[in-house]
């Protein structure tokens, strides 16, 4: 796609050929969608209300989640939101990745997708920065956070057939939230009351508590990434370093 594919918050609006009219008038449903789908009042993440209110999401548009194509992209969208993500917003900034397909996917296919894009964001990422030092790449260590242009991010994966409420969405979604963010938040003494608005109003909606919703450091928060509910010795296919022998993306596979 080309460099239209993050929409800033004041985008010109100058006349463009039909084909970019037909992809904005796209990116732009898109974006509405997710907006009202955080602002209606039962959503439950707090933090999500206020990034939009802030102003401080910055929206990314791509085709297909897993593909490698769409990872490069990607890559290259948020290494640039993570060296400016302060400059967005010192306690909420967050980038959303949303994708055009695929339009149906069931909570295992959609886990399978979302690990394998962030396995090659991380490989592709190691080119040009080192993990956050503050945090393990390795996502079975407590300690783990995934990391894009050397800063951490919480992630957040959407799709229509979660089966956690907060988490159903029409489109496939990927959202990362700065983890700073969280430590700052801590610091002044408003995480844990806005940590325990979110898990009440999240068991007010599904009417169960998350059971994969942990603190960071008890248990790997990659357990918390596709909103699944996973067994104790769950590991996502996650690695940073590209297989010895490497599948050509164009032939690894027919894919929806």
């Amino acid at each position: 796609m080309s460099s239209s594919r993050i929409e800033s918050p004041n985008q010109d609006r100058h006349p463009m050929p039909a084909v970019c009219r037909s992809f904005t008038s796209r990116k732009n449903r898109m974006k509405e969608e997710f907006k009202k789908f955080i602002a209606s009042h039962d959503y439950p993440c707090v933090g999500a209300k206020a990034a939009l209110k802030r102003d401080a999401c910055r929206f990314g548009f791509y085709e297909r989640l897993g593909e490698f194509n769409t990872v490069s992209d990607c890559v290259d969208d948020l290494q640039r939101f993570s060296a400016r993500s302060e400059d967005v917003d010192s306690q909420f900034a967050t980038f959303i990745a949303m994708f055009a397909r695929p339009e149906d996917i069931s909570e295992r296919e959609f886990s399978l997708e979302l690990w394998r894009h962030l396995s090659l964001m991380a490989r592709l990422d190691r080119r040009e920065f080192e993990w956050d030092p503050l945090y393990s790449s390795d996502p079975e260590n407590p300690e783990f956070a995934m990391s894009i242009g050397g800063q951490a991010f919480y992630v957040v994966g959407m799709h229509p057939n979660a089966s956690r409420m907060a988490r159903q969405f029409r489109h496939c979604t990927v959202v990362f939230n700065v983890h700073y963010q969280f430590e700052a938040l801590k610091r002044s003494g408003a995480y844990f009351t806005m940590r325990d608005k979110i898990r009440e109003r999240d068991t007010d909606l599904q009417g169960d508590t998350n059971p994969m919703m942990e603190d960071h450091g008890v248990r790997s928060e990659a357990r918390q990434y596709d909103g699944a509910r996973h067994p104790d010795h769950w590991r996502p296919n996650f690695t940073r370093t590209p297989a010895s022998k490497p599948q050509c993306p164009v032939h690894a596979g027919h894919r929806r």
